[in-house]
């Protein structure tokens, strides 16, 4: 049965949100205009949602409801789970951040229609700086071959995540969304084991540079699109509406 848009601009949108291990509440106003037949007989409307990542997901230090995926699930009025946690790895442990995506993902409930993994960036940065603070210097020796095994530590950890993915969420469509494309050290190794170990499972892949044309080494984008002048990660509130179409009709072909 169809609900008319002036039942639901009558209420605000209230997304459940799992966020840091505890649930809270997102409160958005919702404007359907026009498109709200369209929202209703859409794929998304009122499913299951979950985003599980770094701070891509937490969005930083601006609020969640800023972000991309939290304007998609206002949109078509989706249980929203956010599972986002600022400098999280998918497969190198951090003392300072917990467990692992790797391991985290088993939060996800069993019933959940979509999951959607955006993780890659701090697990580059960690291959590059062989877990330190610095970048390694490649000239030392065997800093190459210590790379190159974490890289394949990398390739290990992500297709055994979505190996379990599809095996504890079999009726949940899949998708892993890679960092931007960074021009440093591991980005583009990061994001095409990524997209290997995806097509290996039939599982989507999106690659999120090459989607929505951000270019995070640009400086004007990142001044007028980034939460900082030298922030090659986080999109500020008009950056994450300027991507969401790109997700959004990613999220919609799955």
């Amino acid at each position: 049965m169809k609900i008319t848009a002036k039942a639901f601009l009558a209420a605000a949108c209230i997304l459940s949100c799992t966020f840091a291990g505890a649930a809270s509440y997102l409160k958005m106003d919702n404007d359907f205009g026009a498109d709200f037949e369209k929202v209703q007989t859409s794929p998304l409307f009122r499913k299951k949602i979950a985003f599980i990542g770094d701070s891509y997901v937490q969005n930083h230090h601006r609020p969640i409801a800023e972000a991309w995926h939290a304007l998609l699930a206002q949109k078509y009025l989706m249980h929203y789970l956010n599972y986002g946690r600022n400098g999280n790895r998918m497969v190198f442990a951090h003392p300072k951040q917990g467990e692992t995506m790797l391991v985290r993902y088993r939060e996800i409930p069993e019933d959940a229609d979509y999951i959607v993994v955006i993780a890659g960036h701090n697990d580059a940065s960690a291959i590059a700086r062989l877990n330190g603070k610095d970048d390694a210097d490649r000239e030392e020796p065997g800093v190459k071959e210590r790379q190159a095994e974490m890289l394949a530590g990398f390739r290990e950890g992500c297709g055994k995540m979505l190996d379990g993915l599809k095996q504890h969420y079999p009726n949940a469509k899949v998708a892993l969304i890679s960092p931007w494309r960074v021009e440093r050290p591991f980005f583009a190794d990061v994001i095409a084991v990524e997209k290997e170990e995806c097509q290996k499972r039939g599982i989507a892949f999106c690659d999120s540079s090459e989607l929505t044309g951000i270019a995070p080494n640009d400086e004007a984008t990142r001044k007028n699109l980034f939460q900082g002048a030298k922030d090659t990660a986080h999109l500020n509130a008009a950056g994450h509406k300027l991507v969401l179409p790109k997700f959004e009709s990613f999220l919609l072909s799955l």
